[in-house]
């Protein structure tokens, strides 16, 4: 077997497999067509698991401060915006945060399970962001390969397990919103009316 690295739209690295052999056999195939699609849900994954970690950085924003003022965009400018807080030390935060704020305590004890939803997604996330992806083109096949355990594993992209994947970052989004907004929700129009 023979690689090469190949560069595609949206800077995605491709490891492409094949056998010089077997080549002009699959040359005819929708090799391009399947690296468009792979590369749009990748980088829709990537979104979605941004838009996770902004969701946090906020929710953390706002059980310190309580509102948006220049303190908490300062916090938010120097501290959670920094590259130096990762995604999982964002998490730490929050779950701590959730467990001792009155806003957030009694909907965080029966829920919780929310904080595996977010590791989770964080972990679907590396692998996005941070596995190589390989093509291999006698089987038609896109797999993220990655180092684990001293061996090189790969792991094959099934359909039916990205649709999982996305519907699981859909899902913990919503459950982050449970957590922190039905709660002041709730006080808000109990105060107001």
């Amino acid at each position: 077997m023979e690689r090469f690295f190949m560069n595609w739209n949206n800077w995605i690295s491709i490891l492409v497999e094949w056998k010089q052999s077997e080549f002009k056999k699959h040359q005819n195939t929708d090799f391009i067509k399947s690296i468009d699609n792979f590369s749009t849900i990748r980088w829709n994954a990537l979104s979605i698991a941004v838009s996770i970690e902004n969701l946090i950085s906020n929710n953390i924003e706002y059980i310190i401060f309580n509102e948006q003022n220049e303190w908490s965009k300062l916090f938010n400018n120097l501290f959670l915006k920094t590259p130096y807080l990762g995604f999982g030390n964002k998490r730490r935060i929050y779950k701590e945060l959730c467990k001792l704020s009155s806003k957030t305590k009694e909907i965080y004890e029966s829920n919780k399970s929310i904080i595996t939803k977010i590791q989770e997604c964080i972990e679907i996330r590396n692998k996005f962001a941070h596995w190589q992806l390989l093509y291999k083109i006698n089987d038609e096949k896109f797999y993220l390969e990655y180092y684990s355990n001293n061996i090189t594993q790969q792991e094959e992209i099934v359909q039916q397990k990205l649709k999982e994947d996305v519907s699981k970052f859909y899902q913990c989004i919503n459950d982050i919103n449970k957590l922190v907004w039905i709660n002041w929700t709730i006080k808000k129009n109990i105060i107001n009316e």
